[in-house]
């Protein structure tokens, strides 16, 4: 019995609760989305969408020449080759580490 003298169990009333709290969150959750959607509808209604869609063309990039590699470069690359075949190194930091320490 609940304190007020009413023949409804507390487990009931508490079931009450959660269905009324779980409609009050619904409602909340469906305003909230139709608030969005609203605040969306507006903002990509003001758009102007033939601007959009016309595609700028891409400034051209002046032609650039590649530095060329310097020794150490050349010989890491045919080495990390021969490494990597020879050695069971899956780590391309101790790799390197490795490489350098041979070039010295």
């Amino acid at each position: 019995m609940s304190s007020s003298g009413s023949s409804v169990s507390w487990k009931q009333e508490r079931s009450c609760f959660r269905k009324t709290n779980l409609k009050i969150n619904s409602i909340f959750f469906f305003l909230q989305n139709v608030l969005l959607s609203n605040i969306v509808t507006s903002a990509l209604g003001q758009l102007n969408w033939a601007e959009l869609e016309q595609k700028q063309p891409k400034p051209v990039k002046p032609i650039h020449v590649k530095r060329p590699m310097n020794a150490f470069m050349v010989w890491a690359q045919a080495a990390r080759k021969n490494l990597t075949t020879n050695l069971s190194v899956v780590n391309n930091a101790q790799l390197s580490k490795t490489l350098g320490k041979l070039w010295k």
